[in-house]
């Protein structure tokens, strides 16, 4: 569990600064990305459920 947990939070700093790059290009899209990465975090795992 500890294993996936720290897998999801390796996601967040790319994520963060993909989202922030593709604000000055598309505001949609980086507000997509950071739904997504809202959703990642929410959402429970199906590996960890087993």
């Amino acid at each position: 569990m500890v294993q996936t947990i720290t897998a999801r939070f390796r996601l967040g700093p790319p994520s963060y600064r993909l989202a922030f790059g593709l604000a000055f290009v598309n505001t949609t899209a980086s507000l997509l990305v950071l739904l997504g990465l809202a959703l990642l975090y929410l959402l429970p795992n199906a590996a960890a459920d087993g």
